[in-house]
């Protein structure tokens, strides 16, 4: 005789499972049908007073895009369980049934207790983040118009980035200035250089300022030496939001007996006041 399978036994009757797109979220509770809502903030609220009308206390959605985010904190204010998934984790589980909506499947899944939320740092921590991550993005576009800076150089075949470790350092940005401003003698232009520079390599430096300095070129170079300064310029904007966020989080916290000293940071050091100390703090509160 043939032993009956198991079954899986419901652990929590009060579960949703929210499918999210960018202008529709989909949504289902059990022994409902599937209601969907709009993207706006007015949808939004509509849909937690429908959750809360239904006595759901947790509520499972698939992590797609950055859609989830508002969605996530306005459910996390209301005061529900919020489970966030990755969408392998729901697609992973065998037995979903064809005629189920996604929703459907991550509530039922939800209900078992068979989905892990994926770890959400607290609201200070993402707030912080949200500054860091811009920062990088800022020096990504930064570098890539020294990349365009290097390819104009390249073009007139100047070949300053083969003597200076970073054009965009103090010397390389002070020769690249007065290139774009009209000064194209190599002897003028290396002697806008460090002196610690041309005690080394003076004539090299003369040697790779003999170039075709086109026109068309210089303003190629203008145009992405802007365009650096200008990213330059927003990831001073984002240091001092990071600063003032960090001094908001740790004013209070006591300064921990030993401190390990930091690792040196070769390039683009953030410009934050006691950002080591700030940051021992913080992971210490």
């Amino acid at each position: 005789m043939a032993k009956p399978k198991n079954k899986l036994s419901v652990v929590n009757n009060n579960t949703a499972g929210i499918d999210i797109g960018s202008r529709k979220i989909f949504v289902a509770i059990a022994d409902k049908p599937v209601i969907s809502f709009g993207t706006f903030t007015d949808d939004f609220l509509q849909c937690v007073s429908y959750l809360k009308e239904n006595n759901i206390s947790s509520v499972a959605m698939e992590a797609t895009g950055v859609y989830w985010i508002s969605l996530y904190d306005l459910l996390d204010q209301s005061g529900f369980e919020v489970f966030l998934v990755k969408p392998s984790q729901a697609k992973a589980i065998p037995g979903r049934k064809t005629d189920l909506h996604d929703c459907q499947w991550i509530q039922q899944l939800h209900s078992y207790g068979l989905l892990r939320s994926s770890f959400i740092p607290p609201q200070h921590i993402r707030t912080l983040r949200t500054f860091v991550r811009q920062r990088r993005d800022n020096l990504q576009a930064a570098s890539d118009h020294i990349r365009r800076a290097h390819k104009a150089l390249e073009l007139m075949n100047i070949k300053l980035q083969n003597v200076i470790t970073q054009i965009n350092g103090k010397s390389g940005m002070a020769v690249l200035n007065a290139i774009i401003a009209g000064n194209h003698n190599p002897e003028k232009l290396a002697a806008l250089c460090e002196d610690s520079i041309l005690k080394k390599k003076k004539d090299r430096v003369i040697l790779s300022l003999k170039g075709n300095y086109s026109d068309e070129n210089i303003f190629l170079l203008k145009q992405a030496g802007e365009a650096y300064m200008f990213y330059m310029r927003q990831v001073d904007e984002c240091d001092k939001k990071i600063d003032k966020h960090l001094s908001l989080l740790t004013h209070d916290l006591p300064t921990p007996q030993k401190i390990n000293n930091p690792k040196a940071i070769r390039h683009h050091k953030p410009n934050v006041q006691d950002l080591h100390l700030k940051l021992v703090k913080l992971t210490r509160r």
